[in-house]
């Protein structure tokens, strides 16, 4: 499963470092400025997003999505995701 996860950090105070571990730690790979990439065996989506959501401020925002790359175009991504996207 290839999941897209989107956030806002409304907390500039906040540690966001175990954030950001968590999600190298899954093997996510940054692909915009708030926008990362994770190909994940597991097919669950809310227990990725609770897992994400410890490491987040109460104010922040996240979005954990599948992704089809069926329905998917992008250009210019900080990564080359076709690796990502390929089984």
């Amino acid at each position: 499963m290839i999941y897209l996860i989107s956030y806002d950090l409304n907390n500039p105070g906040n540690d966001y470092a175990p954030f950001y571990k968590a999600l190298s730690t899954l093997g996510a790979q940054k692909i915009l400025m708030s926008r990362w990439i994770l190909k994940h065996p597991k097919e669950d989506i809310k227990g990725l997003r609770n897992h994400l959501w410890k490491f987040m401020d109460e104010k922040d925002r996240l979005l954990v999505t599948s992704l089809d790359k069926s329905n998917l175009a992008f250009k210019n991504l900080m990564i080359d995701i076709n690796s990502i996207l390929d089984p």
